[in-house]
């Protein structure tokens, strides 16, 4: 049997399309008996390979130093967050007194944190 999973988002740093190309990796197992179980199996695979984006937002004090990409730890225990995220996007705004929007990304394992 032979089943194939690819990473179909085109932001995602494995799209199958991007600059890596695609890079296959090859399961044997002695189990799957049938295409639908092949093709199950590679999925769940790819779907734990990936994990999954947690996305927060926030404002805080005016940094203008801040990146995209930048990593950034966010802890706020009223809200149970603790981790570093990577920044996806930010505004600076031009009052010294204003506060600072941030769209925050983390990638997670399909298992949890």
């Amino acid at each position: 049997m032979r089943a194939v999973a690819w990473d179909e988002e085109p932001t995602s740093a494995t799209y199958h399309l991007g600059p890596y190309g695609e890079v296959p990796q090859f399961i044997t197992d002695q189990l799957i008996k049938m295409v639908e179980d092949a093709q199950a199996t590679a999925d769940q695979l790819l779907r734990n390979l990936l994990g999954f984006s947690a996305y927060l937002s926030i404002t805080g004090i005016v940094n203008p130093a801040y990146e995209v990409g930048a990593v950034v730890e966010v802890r706020r225990a009223r809200s149970h967050v603790a981790g570093l995220y990577a920044v996806d996007s930010f505004n600076v705004p031009l009052d010294a007194k204003g506060t600072q929007a941030l769209t925050l990304r983390q990638k997670r394992t399909a298992g949890g944190g």
